[in-house]
């Protein structure tokens, strides 16, 4: 597992309270959202500082990825999990380094080159249909970034969308989402079934990006989430029994 993957595990687990007759110390915690930060690789080797700080990073990268210089900025993101997405019409190697990788759904070989293993994060259209999004969950992929990152603000119609994809996939679903978002549309993300969220950082949105950081650290989220769901349970059957009464069938069949 990745080291982003245990991240969004820890940041959606709820301790639950202790159970019992005697009185426990430890508090209730609360589920926590993620924000990756997403910049260009250009960006991130002219300003590598812009790295700091960060639950994640994920890299667009047009261009061949050393492993010598993704160990630089490894170092220059503190120990963040650094992941890369490769633009253009073919898939980049992946070397030593590398957490996570996102793939296209619509167009990215299901193996990807390269020897090293890192966990791989799905892109998803927002109206994927619903038999597609069901076997999302038996796909060898970590998470699910579906695309709502749109020069609009989200309406009722993507919030729909989101909510039903929410329903139906059981893995981390991350959202790519404007920086200028608002506290208001990031709660419904929320509530809708979005666990992270994935922004752009750039060297001239740096300002926005902390606001973004400071509205998402001050929201006071509620343990709502598929994880938490019960499951249906299924009655067993001992053996020797049978799901249907033979006298009742041979009842049904008297005249």
């Amino acid at each position: 597992m990745s080291h982003l993957a245990d991240k969004l595990k820890e940041a959606l687990r709820v301790t639950p309270p202790a159970m019992g007759f005697f009185r426990s110390t430890a508090s209730v915690s609360n589920p926590r959202m993620l924000i990756v930060a997403q910049l260009a690789l250009e960006d991130a080797e002219a300003t590598p500082d812009i790295m700091k700080d960060m639950d994640a990073i994920l890299l667009t990268c047009g261009k061949t990825l050393t492993a010598k210089a993704l160990k630089v900025l490894n170092k220059a993101s503190g120990g963040a999990p650094l992941g890369i997405w490769f633009t253009g019409k073919s898939q980049n190697k992946i070397v030593e380094g590398v957490d996570f990788v996102v793939v296209a759904s619509e167009n990215a070989p299901i193996c990807i080159s390269g020897t090293v293993e890192c966990s791989k994060m799905l892109t998803i259209p927002l109206d994927l249909s619903d038999g597609l999004a069901h076997t999302l969950n038996n796909l060898p992929v970590e998470s699910v970034l579906v695309n709502t990152c749109v020069p609009r603000a989200l309406t009722w119609i993507d919030l729909m969308y989101l909510s039903r994809l929410g329903g139906l996939i059981s893995k981390p679903l991350l959202a790519q989402v404007s920086p200028t978002i608002s506290e208001c549309e990031i709660n419904m993300l929320w509530n809708a079934g979005v666990d992270s969220l994935v922004a752009p950082l750039s060297s001239e949105n740096q300002e926005t990006f902390k606001k973004l950081r400071a509205t998402v650290d001050g929201l006071k989220l509620t343990a709502k989430r598929k994880w938490m769901q019960t499951r249906a349970i299924v009655p067993v059957i001992k053996q020797g029994e049978s799901a249907v009464d033979a006298d009742d069938d041979d009842d049904c069949g008297d005249e």
